[in-house]
């Protein structure tokens, strides 16, 4: 296998683990609505569970308001109505003629704490999961019984790749804590 075979591999997965905790991050309810709180609804509906984006146009009504209409209001609009308070996930939605308002309370010191913790526990689940990547990696690199010196360098460059991916883990962090403290 060449050079770039090794490189590759690591970053496509850790890649991977890097998109999936930004899609994680932005389920976290922070003090402003986010439509990507919904993603992860399914609605019954014609026979069928669908997701909400499916069924209806979902749009954010500033300050802390989001607003749902389905596209088909007469069949739609209770179920995911229903499926909004079933979710648990802390909104009360109200049905508003063909619409849904859904407010988003002001949430908590006492929960932005809560989810900080929560971030730093996925944070440390990816940090866990890019490690045993590196690991493999690596065991691929000796298992194919390349000379020292280039085994040496695809370890040194693995290495690099892992610390950039390590800097980029702690930027988000940072950066999804200063979102969560923003009142």
């Amino acid at each position: 296998m060449t050079k770039a075979h090794y490189i590759d591999f690591f970053k496509q997965a850790a890649d991977k683990k890097i998109q999936w905790l930004k899609e994680e991050l932005t389920k976290i309810r922070t003090g402003r609505p986010n439509p990507k709180i919904f993603d992860n609804l399914l609605i019954e509906s014609y026979g069928q569970k669908m997701p909400l984006i499916s069924l209806a146009q979902v749009t954010i009504n500033p300050p802390r308001e989001i607003i749902i209409k389905p596209f088909d209001p007469k069949s739609n609009t209770n179920a995911i109505y229903s499926e909004i308070q079933r979710a648990n996930i802390g909104v009360q939605p109200v049905i508003d003629g063909e619409k849904i308002r859904v407010n988003f309370p002001q949430i908590t010191q006492e929960t932005r704490l809560e989810n900080i913790k929560h971030v730093k526990k996925i944070i440390e689940q990816i940090y866990q999961e890019l490690r045993v990547v590196r690991r493999d990696a690596l065991q691929m690199i000796k298992k194919d019984n390349h000379n020292e010196d280039l085994e040496n360098s695809l370890k040194a460059e693995i290495e690099k790749i892992n610390k950039n991916y390590s800097n980029q883990l702690e930027e988000i962090q940072k950066d999804k804590e200063k979102e969560l403290l923003t009142i």
